[in-house]
């Protein structure tokens, strides 16, 4: 990924759309890759830089290969055509901020949990096994 500009117009509408909508944390405003590191801005203006390395999906990525990641339109995800992959912000800061991992993994739990159980209802109340 070349580091991404896009026309000031369409840069300031994605920050304004972030702001209004009140997703200015999850937003991508920008991102661009030195070194094997991947450094992306989101729209509330913070920067994480994350080697992608840390990263399972992008361990295997050469530095060329990670030159072709785009931005979202909407800033929502960075995009690899060639593999199909997809990181939005909170993954980027999954692997950076071990407070956000913790939260995270916690709720995921719950989520898995509660999730298991609406299907074990299900089976249950359709008498399947």
């Amino acid at each position: 990924m070349n580091r991404q500009s896009l026309p000031f117009v369409a840069l300031t509408k994605r920050f304004l759309k972030a702001w209004v909508s009140g997703a200015q944390d999850e937003l991508i405003a920008s991102a661009r890759v030195i070194n094997g590191s991947l450094l992306v801005r989101n729209c509330a203006l913070p920067e994480i830089e994350v080697s992608a390395k840390d990263i399972p999906a992008l361990k295997a990525f050469s530095e060329s290969q990670l030159q072709h990641f785009t931005i979202s339109k909407s800033g929502s995800y960075l995009h690899c055509p060639e593999s199909d992959i997809h990181l939005d912000f909170d993954t980027i800061r999954y692997y950076t901020d071990p407070e956000w991992k913790k939260r995270t993994d916690r709720l995921s739990v719950t989520r898995n949990k509660r999730f298991g159980a609406a299907v074990m209802s299900l089976r249950v109340e359709s008498n399947l096994k």
